[in-house]
């Protein structure tokens, strides 16, 4: 079962430090720090507060998501699926993906970040 954990305290006694040490001894945690998600919305610091209201929904959704996620990875390992179920509803999803006339599938296998981010905007630039 899907579990929350909130770190509170004030700034600089390591909230964000324990945070990620957990998530990276525990595979399928979910790390939601809602300082990152503020961060990553456009023109956070010239309207913070604007930019923080839209940074919870956002990290609340995410939660709610992750939760859903184990409920039916649960439900799916309960019914005998298991990892290879997993990866045929991947693999189908990724065909349903790509059989979408506005998709586009940027591939990242071994390719590094800086030819990633030339292939996006590459595509970005086409829309």
């Amino acid at each position: 079962m899907a579990q929350l954990i909130h770190v509170n305290g004030p700034s600089g006694v390591g909230k964000s430090t324990v945070a990620q040490r957990y998530a990276d001894r525990h595979p399928g945690v979910l790390n939601l720090d809602t300082d990152q998600v503020v961060s990553l919305i456009g023109g956070w610091r010239e309207n913070f507060w604007q930019a923080l209201t839209a940074g919870r929904r956002l990290a609340i959704g995410m939660a709610e998501t992750h939760a859903e996620r184990h409920r039916h990875i649960e439900e799916i390992v309960a019914r005998g699926g298991g990892p290879a179920l997993l990866v045929r509803i991947h693999d189908q999803l990724t065909a349903y993906v790509r059989g979408r006339p506005e998709c586009v599938v940027v591939m990242t296998d071994g390719r590094g970040v800086d030819q990633t981010y030339d292939d996006v905007i590459a595509v970005l630039g086409r829309c």
